[in-house]
């Protein structure tokens, strides 16, 4: 395998685990100023999913502000995206371990909110993640109604728990999605067309969802196998071990095709519950940094977006507008800043989510 090829395979590994690295996790939360701006978009008005709503929020003056945030009168359930976690590390050293919601569970109980977070398969597929939140809440909210605030591809999860799961132990009262990427998202298409990975465990779905990329897929199948040398049509020949080595089941799941014409139309909302969702744009973000590649993917097929998710994607329900913050500042464990420019502050942005829980009856 070429050098240029181990470079790019590990440049989309490094992308594709966003949530892997610790980077800037013992950073402790910085009391400085903060400017958090959220707007709506014009994207996707027509969609019948989505409400237009127009949200104006200056978190410079912090004491003040705080004083508006109120808990919701139902338990919040956290709920990760791709490679995501509840908590890593050794449990008999609470202080080595590394949280995926870094102090916003801690903010959220000291307003007065219950908060049940929960943990699931990094890259399993939808139902599979789906299913393991489910069991979870069958123990640890038996008899309550809850609100779930779900950041990336847990939305999904949830908007699949809701649908096919129906449970019947607890009841879901509310769905806030950050963005989600409810349409898919450009940059697993690139994936999929430049690696051929986003196949695993769709089974009898790829058929109807991706019928003029199964040659293709077939093709690469063929050429990992030693008995068949003939390259496949389209890729390098390193790319088949590329494939290989990178498919996970939740790739599938993430395609703008999968979403849009399998997942969707499949799994309609409920009239039971209420649909919120934020979405976020990254305006400075470095050539250095992961998400500048996939920015630009993104920004190419569905303009502005949080370097994986677009604005028009991240929209579902009744939106309740954009935020100025990259995809991996939502969860609060990556903080480091661009110099000139404030600081995202996720803790008082959930206040927030909360708050609008709480003035919406939840």
């Amino acid at each position: 395998m070429s050098a240029s090829v181990f470079s790019l395979t590990s440049h989309l590994r490094q992308v594709l685990q966003t949530c892997s690295s610790n980077l800037a996790v013992a950073c402790s939360y910085a009391k400085s100023k903060v400017l958090t701006r959220i707007t709506a978009t014009e994207d996707y008005k027509s969609q019948p999913s989505v409400q237009e709503s127009v949200i104006y929020h200056d978190f410079t003056n912090q004491a003040t502000v705080r004083t508006t945030y109120r808990a919701p009168r139902n338990p919040i359930v956290l709920c990760h995206g791709l490679y995501g976690f509840d908590k890593m590390g050794p449990a008999s050293f609470p202080a080595l371990q590394i949280h995926y919601w870094q102090g916003i569970k801690e903010a959220l109980e000291k307003l007065g909110a219950k908060v049940i977070v929960t943990g699931v398969s990094k890259t399993g597929e939808i139902k599979r993640r789906a299913q393991e939140i489910h069991r979870v809440l069958e123990i640890a909210a038996t008899g309550s109604r809850i609100n779930f605030v779900a950041h990336s591809m847990g939305g999904l999860d949830c908007r699949y728990l809701i649908t096919h799961l129906k449970p019947e132990k607890y009841t879901v009262k509310s769905l806030t999605t950050l963005c989600t990427p409810h349409r898919g998202s450009p940059f697993m298409d690139w994936c999929r067309d430049q690696f051929g990975v986003g196949f695993v465990s769709l089974g009898d779905v790829t058929q109807t969802v991706y019928p003029d990329r199964m040659k293709k897929q077939r093709s690469i199948i063929r050429y990992l196998s030693p008995s068949d040398p003939v390259y496949p049509q389209g890729f390098h020949p390193d790319f088949g071990w590329v494939s290989f080595l990178l498919d996970e089941p939740a790739y599938a799941n993430l395609t703008t095709d999968y979403c849009q014409k399998y997942f969707n139309p499949n799994t309609p909302d409920s009239p039971d519950v209420a649909y919120y969702s934020y979405g976020a744009q990254a305006k400075s973000l470095s050539w250095a940094s992961p998400l500048w590649f996939t920015h630009s993917i993104i920004k190419d097929q569905e303009g502005e977006n949080d370097g994986l998710v677009s604005l028009g994607s991240a929209q579902w329900g009744k939106y309740l507008g954009t935020i100025e913050a990259n995809h991996w500042e939502l969860n609060n464990r990556f903080r480091i800043s661009t110099i000139g420019q404030p600081r995202f502050d996720a803790v008082n942005f959930f206040l927030q989510v909360a708050t609008n829980l709480y003035q919406e009856g939840y």
